[in-house]
């Protein structure tokens, strides 16, 4: 499971940073839901998944929407049927490799709406956490970055839980924001093209600035 957890994890994070340098007023959301547990709470305390990912709705949601907007994989593993399958009029034969189109599915206008904006509220209505919202049935599921049917990726728990460990580490200390040219001109990030290594998908090299929060 560790094995399966790492590269979805390092790619997801990936694009997390690439994509928030573009977002400074889901940072913001972000840092002000992160604030208001540790005014709760300590300003030197660390938020537990497990104890505390239900105040952390917005958070979550960005989870959810980064793992939307720029998958980690175009094609999940791929799965075997065990018998002959009819499935709207499709047969498949027993023994067929079924390989799922995780872009595809998350670029589905019918079922998000607007794919191709960045907008975690979509996630709202609907608060699991992600492995809970992966074993759902097919008509509740709100994301598919973590493959289909019985055998979804073994390394989701793993993932959610050090997903949720970077961003309330990273945005107690800092703010990410896009690399300046020459001339102090913002660079955004090529969100548009992708490096694909075996069967991840990350973005192009890039360069950001982390900067300290004041």
């Amino acid at each position: 499971m560790v094995i399966a957890g790492s590269d979805p994890i390092t790619i997801a994070l990936y694009w997390t940073l690439a994509i928030l340098s573009q977002q400074p007023k889901v940072q913001e959301k972000l840092i002000k839901e992160l604030d208001a547990w540790k005014a709760k709470n300590s300003a030197d305390a660390v938020p537990h998944f497990y104890q505390d990912i239900d105040q952390f709705p917005y958070m979550l949601c960005v989870q959810k929407e980064v793992q939307r907007f720029r998958p980690g994989t175009i094609f999940g593993l791929p799965h075997m049927t065990t018998d002959d399958v009819t499935a709207q009029g499709y047969f498949v034969p027993k023994g067929s490799m079924l390989f799922s189109s995780m872009w595809a599915m998350h670029q589905n206008k019918a079922f998000y709406g607007d794919p191709d904006r960045f907008r975690p509220e979509r996630y709202m209505d609907g608060l699991k956490k992600i492995s809970a919202a992966a074993n759902a049935r097919i008509e509740e599921r709100d994301h598919f970055g973590f493959g289909w049917g019985r055998r979804i990726c073994p390394g989701i728990h793993l993932s959610e839980v050090q997903f949720f460990n970077f961003y309330v580490r990273f945005f107690s200390k800092f703010t990410v924001v896009p690399d300046l040219d020459s001339e102090g001109n913002l660079m955004p990030v090529d969100l548009n093209h992708i490096v694909e290594e075996g069967i991840v998908s990350k973005p192009m090299p890039y360069k950001i600035r982390i900067l300290p929060r004041t």
